[in-house]
């Protein structure tokens, strides 16, 4: 039994090293509000479901849902590479790994850290 534990351990560490070098820029609430503000090219991406979205979501966010692989690829294939893409889910997650699809299309991205639950610990705005 403690093998295992060592062993999972040691796998969890690869996989946390394997993101912090996938060349994702992962930036803090306070961050990416700024970025967004001072970027004429940004335009900020929700990625998260329908229902989640309206529940609350960041100020002009476009809503291409990650979950749904169909309604995502469709709904990058009419965005313009030539501008930045701001990305946030709930927690972080969707929003990593929709970056990283991205950024392989050749897309320019900058990834949320936390989400919206971070986003709204720091007491940013959200808007329904």
């Amino acid at each position: 039994m403690k093998k295992f534990f060592i062993m999972l351990l040691s796998a969890l560490g690869i996989c946390v090293g394997c993101s912090a070098n996938d060349g994702i820029e992962v930036l803090t609430p306070q961050q990416f509000n700024d970025m967004v503000q001072s970027d004429s090219l940004a335009t900020v991406l929700d990625v998260r479901r329908p229902e989640e979205y309206a529940n609350g979501h960041l100020k002009n966010a476009i809503l291409i849902n990650w979950l749904d692989a169909t309604a995502f690829d469709k709904g990058i294939e009419q965005l313009d590479k030539t501008r930045h893409y701001y990305i946030y889910c709930r927690s972080g997650r969707r929003s990593h790994d929709a970056t990283l699809k991205m950024k392989s299309l050749g897309f320019t991205v900058y990834d949320l850290k936390g989400g919206i639950l971070n986003w709204e610990k720091e007491g940013m705005p959200v808007t329904n």
